[in-house]
């Protein structure tokens, strides 16, 4: 674990310089079950999508605990608004790779309005080629 945390702290220094706002990250250990985990707070990214303000509306960020595969992770993929999230696209030197997920949608209430998100499963070694890309 302590290897994912070096990663995943190096991770959240990248996606805060891509990033409008920074993405922190932190870790925890579960009440329930002692699990560690692993966090990446969803991180502004600059897409296509955006408001009417011309502001972003789409972040993404990490998820990882101590009892999943070694080489597994999720991306946690969030809109602004209240609408039904679908597959995740990632475009990384032409090359599109799509995400789907088995979660329901959940909606999020916040300051800045509401927030639709996804988790999507995906390997260390993917977030590696998004980092060299």
């Amino acid at each position: 674990m302590k290897k994912a945390i070096i990663f995943f702290s190096f991770l959240g220094f990248l996606l805060s310089c891509a990033t409008s706002i920074p993405g922190s990250f932190y870790t925890s250990t579960s009440k329930f079950d002692g699990t560690d985990e692993l966090y990446v707070n969803p991180g502004w990214l600059k897409t296509g999508l955006s408001d009417v303000t011309g502001s972003t509306t789409f972040r993404l960020g990490l998820f990882k605990n101590s009892k999943m595969e070694k080489d597994h992770v999720y991306f946690i993929a969030m809109v602004k608004g209240a609408r039904l999230v679908e597959d995740l696209l990632i475009n990384i030197d032409g090359e599109i790779t799509t995400f789907r997920s088995d979660d329901r949608t959940q909606i999020k209430t916040t300051d800045s309005g509401n927030w639709s998100s996804k988790r999507y499963s995906t390997t260390i070694e993917y977030i590696k080629k998004m980092i060299d890309g």
